[in-house]
């Protein structure tokens, strides 16, 4: 456990995953749970733009990183079809009172749309995902939380056409170049060719190699993308392309294909402690 704990602790301050803030999603209740709902039906709505101004009678309701649209939707489904029972803004359940102008009134959005407190979802087609169980992979900069299930609903016209349920946990690829951090640095430098590289004295080369992970779990497209040329770049590039496999994780129906950058650290304890 330490050494994993270890691992996770480098990845997070050396190795970058190149995506966008995830967002929060919707809210979704369905067979009495309620989900995070990916991605967005409101935003397959044409009829008119959803700004601050026409949701909440603002200007500028706010933002956050995760709420990138200004506001999050709820959404039901009632006798087999969607609806839409509440949009609001991103700082709505973050406030100690809950006021109106942080709720946008649906009767005057959607008046043709509007019955018994909901707004019937027909424009809605396509797929969207909710997810259940315990998370076991978490990236901030992509997909947010990977949950050990996710469901796929798919709807025409907003309702319900079929259900597929993905179990993510066991098509997820673990290689123990990422859950064991010390084998990891045993390959990377026991398979640094230390001959050709010059004596460093006190000083210490880090070369940064970026990688993506293909979905069986393979490195491929390894670039130098902060170097120091000669050498040390060729090394660090080469090594990184050798590592055998990588965990990939499976979610929303696909492999999750991630980029990497990796520090390959250069100096004399490196060399006395894994050249062979």
């Amino acid at each position: 456990m330490k050494k994993i704990i270890t691992f996770i602790s480098i990845i997070l301050t050396n190795v970058l995953i190149t995506f966008a803030t995830p967002q929060r999603g919707d809210i979704f209740h369905w067979n009495d749970s309620v989900y995070r709902l990916i991605p967005f039906p409101l935003d397959l709505w044409k009829e008119f733009e959803l700004t601050s101004e026409l949701l909440f009678g603002v200007e500028e309701e706010g933002y956050s990183t995760d709420c990138g649209r200004g506001y999050q939707a709820e959404w039901r489904i009632i006798e087999n079809e969607l609806h839409l029972i509440a949009i609001y803004s991103c700082r709505y359940f973050y406030t100690n009172e809950n006021s109106g102008s942080l709720k946008a009134d649906l009767s005057r959005l959607f008046p043709g749309k509007f019955k018994k407190g909901f707004v019937k979802a027909d424009w809605v087609n396509g797929d969207f995902w909710l997810s259940k169980g315990e998370i076991i992979y978490y990236d901030h900069n992509g997909v947010g939380n990977i949950y050990e299930k996710d469901i796929r609903l798919t709807f025409k016209n907003g309702i319900l056409t079929a259900t597929q349920e993905y179990n993510n946990r066991e098509k997820t690829k673990k290689s123990v170049y990422t859950e064991d951090h010390e084998v990891l640095l045993e390959f990377i430098y026991s398979n640094i060719n230390w001959d050709v590289i010059p004596e460093l004295n006190d000083s210490t080369i880090r070369v940064i190699v970026n990688f993506v992970i293909r979905k069986t779990g393979q490195i491929q497209d390894v670039r130098i993308v902060r170097g120091v040329g000669g050498q040390f770049d060729y090394e660090a590039q080469r090594v990184i392309s050798l590592i055998p496999e990588w965990t990939i994780y499976f979610t929303h129906g696909r492999y999750y294909g991630q980029s990497w950058n990796m520090p390959v650290i250069f100096n004399e304890e490196n060399r006395k402690k894994y050249a062979r």
